[in-house]
């Protein structure tokens, strides 16, 4: 009877062996594990809450519409203990008057800015031709129109991000002031009102 070969069954084995290792390094298992937070940041609009209101002062019709802009009043939206942001370092608000913004693209508006909108003066029976136009702390115009009209698209809106300090605080300074159009429309006197509502960004 013949004997085996001891070399090419070892040598068989080896080969086999090796295969099977190298097929089992061709899947694996990835387990992952995460946790969702709460954001705790609160906010405080000119030291009122997080609901506020912001008075201007009177103003003339004549200066208005001598400078197209006056009244500008300053106020800070103040946020503390943000925790819980995705590591952001830094925040920033956008706004959004919804039918109480008045659009740049609206046919009958005048542009802030290549992107911005006014809101529309909600007083009843009150100035003629008067909106209000909110602006950061370079005094550079700020938009309260997220949705585009007239099937047009917005550009982006540059926001101004401020630091998150690490005990989690921040102040986002703002302005506000009146304002009249590009349209050759005289202001009247009358009451001035607006709203608008405030969400905050991160990165």
């Amino acid at each position: 009877m013949k004997k085996p070969n001891l070399f090419a069954l070892g040598l068989l084995s080896v080969l086999c062996a090796s295969a099977l290792n190298a097929q089992a390094a061709d899947t694996g298992t990835i387990n992952f594990t995460g946790n969702i937070v709460e954001n705790t940041c609160a906010v405080t609009v000119d030291g009122q809450g997080a609901d506020a209101t912001v008075a201007l002062p009177d103003v003339m019709a004549a200066t208005l519409n001598a400078d197209h802009q006056a009244g500008l009043t300053n106020f800070d939206l103040k946020i503390s203990g943000c925790t819980g942001v995705d590591g952001s370092s830094s925040v920033a608000a956008t706004f959004d008057s919804g039918d109480n913004a008045l659009n740049s693209y609206d046919e009958t508006n005048f542009a802030v800015t290549a992107m911005g909108g006014v809101m529309k003066n909600t007083a009843s029976d009150g100035a003629k031709n008067v909106y209000l136009m909110l602006v950061d702390s370079d005094n550079t115009p700020i938009s309260v129109t997220a949705t585009p009209v007239h099937g047009e698209t917005q550009a982006p809106v540059a926001l101004s991000y401020v630091n998150i300090t690490e005990e989690g605080n921040a102040t986002i300074p703002m302005g506000v002031e009146y304002t009249i159009d590009n349209n050759n429309n005289v202001a009247t006197a009358g009451a001035v009102t607006g709203v608008t509502t405030y969400q905050l960004v991160y990165k």
